[in-house]
């Protein structure tokens, strides 16, 4: 997470770790730790479960992971007023651990087992909560760290969803982070 003096002085990048709000670089950032919700400018998330697996069985057989399978059930609530779908493209969510980035794995997400977000066939209506998961394939070390401190899910607004995290060039308006440490 970039730490910037405004979010420095709140305590939550630096002391305390609070929850809340601030700036850094110039993007809104708000911070949740795992057993709370993170209130975002378009949607609510809550982790509700994090799991790792080596391996994941589909239709057609089992899907290794190349590291670690990362699971996370999360709990998403739509809080704009229009409907929307949420992470349908695998691209609002990402996983950092041992400061990497890692987006979500679109091979283990096809798998309707897992009910992923990607596989939802209806928009979010507004007010409207639903549970799905998000997958990472995530190499071995930087998994087992993943209650790690600095360990975090990150959550990009609908309104910057093509703006390509974490290697896009186009600034962004606002991050969501769960931490997963705290």
């Amino acid at each position: 997470m970039s730490s910037s003096s405004d979010c420095d002085l709140k305590g939550i990048t630096a002391g305390p770790r609070r929850e809340g709000a601030c700036v850094a670089r110039g993007v809104r950032i708000t911070v949740a730790n795992r057993a709370h919700v993170l209130r975002g400018k378009d949607y609510d998330a809550r982790i509700l479960n994090v799991r790792t697996t080596r391996a994941l069985h589909t239709r057609s057989g089992e899907l290794r992971a190349h590291g670690r399978f990362v699971i996370v059930r999360l709990s998403i609530k739509n809080t704009v007023a229009a409907p929307h779908e949420f992470d349908r493209a695998s691209d609002l969510v990402f996983l950092l651990v041992d400061k990497k980035y890692f987006g979500e794995s679109r091979e283990a997400e096809r798998n309707p087992a897992l009910s992923p977000f990607r596989s939802r066939s209806t928009a979010l209506q507004p007010d409207e909560t639903a549970t799905g998961t998000v997958v990472f394939d995530v190499p071995v070390e930087p998994a087992k760290n993943l209650n790690a401190r600095g360990s975090n899910l990150i959550f990009v607004n609908f309104s910057d969803e093509a703006k390509r995290f974490p290697t896009g060039t186009e600034p962004l308006e606002a991050l969501g982070y769960i931490r997963l440490w705290k």
